[in-house]
């Protein structure tokens, strides 16, 4: 009897997953849909600042997993890119993962030009956060430049959770979730496809990559590091730009919008919490800027 309950809850569980799959992957053309109903040129926007993006949030951990590199490739497919956009978004990703990207100004132009669409923008952030899990998982410089990268598209952090949420169930059900549960002898075998990747790196950033990990920097250097990672910005990104994405995350995490949600008095403790820190790494990378 209990053999036959078991049998019948493995089937229906199969059931579930395989009908959650198919919502989300619905829901995923939907987005692709309205990607080719683009004109040219915003298409190409669309691709470039995409992969910029992802190239930065999965180097952000100091290495690109091949996993990473897989679900990379695997959604060009799905974009259903041409030859010329795939070379593009090769070059994008390559050019994200330099640690001088400005990413914030990349946001505020991808915001600007997809403000009217919520949805593509959530999108946006799942997909990032889908291969950062199929990678390396959401270490913590990860997660706080993903909950950066989705207060400068105006996305509230407690939809970033439902995001999160989303996201790991949907790679669950996929060949990334399974063959990140595989073990390192899968990932040893993938590492090898690695480094052809690593090879089309600009020499100068690969030389500066491999010197990052053989040494650490001082301990200012990482402060400010993480100062820009908290407000999900770069050095090479201007006053002006640091500032914008600055007041945009200190607006999304105030605790009096909390309250104004509805939200529960641990939601404004953290929201509390983030807005400090949202403002000593504001005030720390002012003060070494001079700005």
């Amino acid at each position: 009897m209990f053999w036959a309950k078991d049998v019948f809850a493995f089937f229906v569980g199969i059931a579930l997953g395989a009908q959650f799959d198919i919502g989300l992957r619905g829901d995923s053309q939907k987005k692709f849909s309205g990607i080719d109903k683009f004109s040219p040129k915003k298409r190409e926007l669309f691709i470039r600042l995409f992969y910029n993006v992802m190239g930065h949030i999965a180097k952000a951990d100091g290495r690109v997993s091949s996993e990473e590199i897989e679900i990379a490739e695997a959604l060009m497919n799905e974009l259903k890119l041409t030859a010329s956009e795939k070379k593009l978004a090769q070059r994008s990703f390559t050019r994200g993962k330099n640690p001088e990207f400005p990413l914030a100004s990349s946001l505020q132009i991808f915001y600007k030009s997809f403000r009217f669409n919520v949805s593509l923008r959530e999108w946006f952030v799942r997909l990032q956060i889908q291969v950062a899990l199929a990678g390396d998982g959401l270490s913590g410089i990860v997660t706080n430049l993903i909950m950066a990268t989705a207060g400068q598209l105006d996305i509230p952090s407690s939809r970033v959770s439902d995001l999160i949420r989303e996201a790991r169930i949907h790679n669950s059900f996929t060949v990334y979730g399974k063959r990140k549960k595989a073990g390192n002898y899968y990932q040893r075998q993938k590492q090898r496809n690695y480094s052809r990747y690593e090879n089309a790196h600009d020499e100068k950033f690969s030389s500066r990559s491999k010197q990052q990990r053989t040494r650490s920097a001082p301990p200012a250097r990482n402060e400010l590091l993480q100062a820009y990672v908290v407000l999900g910005v770069s050095s090479a990104d201007t006053p002006k730009d640091i500032t914008r994405a600055y007041r945009r995350l200190l607006s999304q995490n105030h605790p009096d919008k909390v309250i104004g949600q509805g939200g529960s008095s641990a939601a404004r403790e953290r929201a509390n919490k983030k807005t400090i820190e949202i403002r000593k790494a504001y005030e720390l990378i002012k003060e070494r800027r001079k700005f």
